[in-house]
């Protein structure tokens, strides 16, 4: 992804991203509370919020490189006249 800053564009990575950012806080707020659960949970309520919890920023990456995968199919057809694998 690239945004202009000052007439510029420059290279953004999913970690430079806000959502990035508020999932990863998420994740870390999420192991720490459910660090407090009873020994009892572990294989069971704190498992299934803490694999709920980290899918949020992994989805959110995994959209993002689907669509950079899509640019770069559409341009290599709209170049080269035939789609490549990325």
């Amino acid at each position: 992804m690239r945004i202009r800053v000052r007439g510029r564009k420059i290279m953004v990575t999913h970690k430079d991203l806000d959502i990035w950012k508020l999932g990863i806080e998420l994740v870390e707020q999420v192991y720490k509370h459910t660090a407090q659960f009873p020994q009892a949970e572990v294989y069971g309520l704190t498992s299934q919020m803490r694999r709920a919890a980290v899918s949020v920023p992994i989805e959110h990456l995994r959209r993002c490189c689907k669509r950079r995968q899509e640019r770069i199919h559409s341009v290599s057809v709209c170049c080269f006249g035939f789609p490549r694998r990325a």
